[in-house]
């Protein structure tokens, strides 16, 4: 019993700061404060991603780690328009998560001061109805992209 509850906590530790860092090999792909408080992850390597969902220093609400190509997926910026997001997208169970982070570019005399950050989660049903999205707080936004 001594045993097995030894073994809990090293899992639960080993979550918690899963939580608050990506583990290696993985790099942070993003990460921000949602509006809603809970905090917003997605780590990634060449060949999987991860996206973590919850209250910081806490076990994950919402923890998935899918392959690319297999329930992961890049969603890179279009290349147009003035706010440059990219994103990786989750499946589970028939959902869909989105998450993304990015800059919105200024134009004219703002232009020169550092951009907007954006960010946030996008979560889909059942045939891609929308169910809702959480922004990130813009002063939160941590992406690789920039």
């Amino acid at each position: 019993m001594k045993r097995l509850f030894q073994t809990y906590l090293l899992w639960l530790l080993s979550v918690c700061v899963a939580h608050s860092a990506c583990p290696p090999p993985e790099v942070q792909f993003m990460r921000c404060t949602l509006q809603n408080e809970k905090t917003l992850q997605v780590c990634q390597t060449d060949t999987h991603a991860r996206y973590i969902y919850g209250r910081p220093g806490t076990v994950p609400d919402i923890e998935i780690q899918r392959a690319f190509g297999k329930g992961a997926s890049r969603v890179p910026w279009d290349g147009q328009g003035r706010q440059i997001t990219e994103g990786i997208s989750f499946s589970k169970n028939g959902y869909t998560y989105a998450a993304y982070a990015g800059i919105q570019r200024l134009y004219g005399d703002a232009e020169d001061t550092h951009p907007l950050s954006v960010g946030g989660v996008v979560v889909f049903g059942p045939f891609g109805a929308y169910l809702f999205d959480h922004a990130c707080l813009p002063e939160t936004v941590e992406w690789l992209g920039y």
